[in-house]
C-alpha cells in the first residue's frame, strides 16, 4: 500500500529537482549580468575607452549566458534518457542561448558613477 502511494510522488521529484536547479543558475547568471554591467560601466571616459568596455561587457555578457544554458541542457539530457519530457529544459536552454546572443549585439555600458 505504501509502495503504491510513493509511487506516484516519483515522478515528480525530478521535475522539482531540476527546477530548483536551473531556476538557481539562471539567478546567478542573471547577477554576474549585473556584475558585469557595473564593473565594465564608465564615467566620463574617451570614445576609445568606452568602445573598449563596450566590447568587454558584450564579451562577458555572452559567455555568462552560454555557461548558464549548459544546465538546463544538461537537464535536458537526464530528461530523455528517463523517458521525461525534454523540451520545456530545451526551450530553456534555447532562450538562454537567444538572450546571449541579443546581449551580445545590443549591449552598452551603463554611466554607473560612484563618485
Amino acid at each position: 500500500m505504501l509502495a503504491e502511494r510513493t509511487r506516484g510522488y516519483r515522478k515528480y521529484v525530478f521535475a522539482v529537482a531540476a527546477t530548483i536547479v536551473v531556476a538557481a543558475v539562471l539567478v546567478v547568471a542573471a547577477f554576474a549580468s549585473g556584475i558585469a554591467n557595473w564593473a565594465e560601466s564608465t564615467c566620463n571616459g574617451t570614445a576609445a575607452e568606452v568602445e573598449s568596455n563596450r566590447r568587454h561587457l558584450r564579451g562577458s555578457l555572452i559567455v555568462v549566458w552560454t555557461v548558464a544554458a549548459v544546465a538546463p541542457t544538461l537537464v535536458a539530457l537526464v530528461a530523455f534518457r528517463l523517458r521525461r519530457r525534454a523540451w520545456p529544459w530545451s526551450c530553456i536552454a534555447g532562450a538562454c542561448l537567444a538572450l546571449a546572443a541579443y546581449q551580445g549585439l545590443t549591449a552598452t555600458s551603463g554611466t554607473w558613477c560612484l563618485y
